[in-house]
């Protein structure tokens, strides 16, 4: 006689979820038991869904059409898609997953434009209150276009490469957004933002994270000074023509690639910057950068926690700070 009949219905579900939880591996085969165990297991197996080669792509997307239509929208609310193609698969994919709050991709966005209009990757944040979009890897390679971002992202990261250095941090810099007056406002009116402008512009962008290599041409001092356009207050002018994110950013995470061990100074050089500068900087963090921002991602999320959650607490411990000095 097994063991389990004689254990009480409850803690049976609460063994087999724990399992299933645990690994993947063992919710697929839990899920195989009985009809039961798969209704029990089967949105624990598709929670997080990480498609990182074109094999993979193929057998989520074979899976899915043994599915009812709205199971992928239902059941898959983080979804990592760090396969290089097959494009067509990758689009079909983000179609069918619109209702996840958090979206990692690593495939190259650029590649996929000749064959959309980038829609899809915006309408996956119109259905969630706090959608997060990690653009990592070859995602923001040679020309990515920010409109592939959603109105309704509230939480973004973006890893620079080398390459698309020049187009977003411009020399010089150009200065913070600035309220635009009367005549302005007409001149521009209907202009669509573009690059930073347009991430600037995002109106429910909360937390802001950046991924990035400190070069001679692109020293921390320029980045930060790039960054300061993000942290400008708002004019009434501004906020009555649009709602932009500038001013409403509680974080800004500057993730800086470089030697996992040992000192960091560009780590150090930029929240000393920050510090340096108090008021609306104290919201600029550095960190060391993951050795993988795909497996960090994929971490936070099978572990329900937040890639943010450090650098929020240093803003909090910040501004503390700052409040006691005042206090004293």
């Amino acid at each position: 006689m097994s063991v389990f009949t004689s254990l009480p219905a409850e803690l049976i579900c609460e063994i087999l979820e724990h399992a299933a939880f645990r690994d993947n591996t063992t919710a697929l085969v839990l899920s195989l038991l009985s009809s039961w165990v798969r209704r029990l297991v089967e949105p624990l197996l598709y929670h997080t869904v990480v498609l990182s080669s074109a094999r993979s792509l193929q057998a989520f997307l074979a899976t899915l059409t043994l599915k009812p239509a709205s199971f992928a929208r239902r059941r898959v609310k983080h979804l990592g898609v760090f396969a290089m193609g097959p494009e067509q698969a990758i689009l079909d994919v983000l179609e069918a997953c619109q209702g996840v709050s958090s979206l990692a991709c690593a495939f190259f966005l650029p590649g996929c434009k000749p064959t959309t209009p980038m829609t899809m990757l915006p309408a996956l944040a119109e259905t969630q209150t706090h959608p997060e979009q990690h653009l990592l890897g070859m995602a923001c390679r040679d020309g990515w276009d920010t409109a592939v971002i959603g109105r309704s992202v509230s939480h973004l990261r973006v890893h620079l490469p080398a390459s698309s250095l020049p187009a977003m941090f411009p020399s010089p810099p150009p200065d913070a957004l600035e309220p635009n007056d009367d005549d302005d406002e007409d001149e521009h009116e209907g202009t669509e933002p573009k690059g930073w402008d347009r991430i600037a512009h995002l109106p429910a962008l909360t937390h802001l994270a950046l991924v990035y290599r400190p070069s001679d041409r692109y020293p921390v001092s320029t980045v930060f000074d790039h960054l300061q356009r993000f942290l400008a207050p708002l004019s009434t002018a501004s906020e009555s023509r649009a709602s932009t994110a500038a001013g409403k950013l509680e974080l800004l995470l500057v993730q800086v690639v470089g030697p996992s061990l040992g000192p960091s100074p560009h780590v150090d050089e930029m929240n000393a910057l920050a510090v340096s500068l108090g008021a609306s900087a104290l919201r600029v963090v550095a960190e060391r950068a993951p050795m993988s921002a795909a497996a960090q991602w994929e971490d936070a999320a099978k572990e329900d926690r937040s890639v943010w959650q450090n650098a929020e607490e240093v803003v909090r411990q910040r501004i503390l700070r700052v409040q006691q000095q005042v206090a004293s």
